[in-house]
């Protein structure tokens, strides 16, 4: 009975020093997702403050006598400019939302795969822009050819997508970043 009694402790627990690790691992990923998350959502929060001013700004000047021309041109290009960086937000919360609904069914891949350095590089470089609207362009030289890296996909997306949007955030406003593959 005793030896009974010894061994339902243990594995008490165990069960505990596990689901203690659970919520560990919970709470990890959970930070992670939200820091995600929320670097797109601030730019498509921002992007939506931007439209609306110069929305304001639109309806103020086509209530005057004579519109000034160039405030309106200047309003509806940043407007457009603001639609392309939430749409890239967009782009980028739903990647997230795939990649971990695929990891919920699959579970997150442990074993690396060989992908196309260049189809990596251009397929992330397409997510990424500007937060703030600034103009600033990005240039991709991918010069890798068909060289393949062998890694888990997903984390070499983020690190290269950190490296770009990394990039387009230190530069002034009409800059260009280069962004070069080679073998």
């Amino acid at each position: 009975r005793s030896a009974i009694q010894a061994l339902m402790k243990r594995r008490t627990r165990s069960a505990h020093e596990l689901m203690r690790a659970q919520n560990q691992s919970l709470e990890l990923i959970s930070a992670g997702l939200a820091h995600e998350l929320n670097n797109p959502l601030s730019y498509i929060k921002n992007a939506c403050h931007m439209m609306a001013r110069d929305a304001a700004t639109i309806g103020s000047e086509l209530d005057k006598e004579t519109p000034d021309k160039a405030r309106l041109h200047k309003a509806h290009d940043r407007i457009q400019r603001m639609g392309e960086v939430s749409e890239r937000g967009i782009k980028r919360i739903e990647n997230i939302v795939a990649l971990v609904r695929r990891y919920a069914r699959e579970g997150y891949p442990e074993e690396p795969t060989e992908i196309s350095l260049d189809q990596a590089v251009g397929d992330v470089a397409a997510l990424v822009g500007p937060r703030d609207g600034r103009r600033v362009a990005v240039q991709l030289e991918l010069l890798a050819g068909d060289a393949r890296v062998r890694c888990i996909p997903e984390e070499l997306h983020q690190a290269i997508g950190n490296l770009i949007q990394n990039a387009i955030d230190v530069v002034p406003e009409d800059a260009l970043v280069r962004v070069r593959t080679s073998v």
